[in-house]
């Protein structure tokens, strides 16, 4: 009977062995993920600062340019039809880059907000894992103990 224990709890301590491989692989592998996320936020944040640069360069050029066009409309009387035309087609091209841009800084805010989110999620993960971890390597010192009393019980002569 003994016998036949102490091969359950080998079996066991072994199954349990191997499921903590498997969580360590699986921290690893969420540690690595965290890595290529952080590089990645790293390289979108900067793209986002500059975008947001951009974005307030071109909103001063449309509101000189709308300045510009509401100077021109009132004195229509002191500027050539072409005069006119550059400059409403100068605003029209400014106003479609400006939108062009701030569609552009929105996906980046979102895709930003997205990657933190996935961030602190890996991040939970791997602390789950390390919590795990540490629950499967008390379980199998316990194992081992009971292993070492059963051997000892085995092995001696009261038996």
């Amino acid at each position: 009977m003994a016998d036949r224990l102490g091969v359950i709890m080998s079996n066991t301590l072994k199954a349990i062995e191997s499921g903590k491989e498997e969580i360590f692989l699986i921290a690893e592998s969420a540690r690595a993920e965290t890595q290529r996320l952080t590089n990645e936020l790293e390289i979108l944040k900067e793209e986002l600062f500059k975008t947001i640069e951009e974005v307030d360069k071109y909103e001063q050029m449309d509101r000189r340019l709308r300045h510009q066009l509401m100077i021109v409309s009132c004195d229509y009387t002191d500027y050539s039809e072409n005069e006119m035309l550059d400059i409403y087609t100068k605003a029209r091209d400014v106003q479609t880059q400006l939108k062009i841009l701030q569609s552009q800084e929105l996906q980046l805010r979102s895709r930003r907000d997205d990657l933190e989110r996935s961030l602190r999620q890996m991040e939970s993960t791997i602390e789950r894992a390390e919590n795990l971890l540490n629950q499967v390597s008390l379980a199998i010192s316990f194992l081992h103990g009971g292993l070492t009393e059963l051997a000892q019980g085995h092995n001696s002569p009261e038996q």
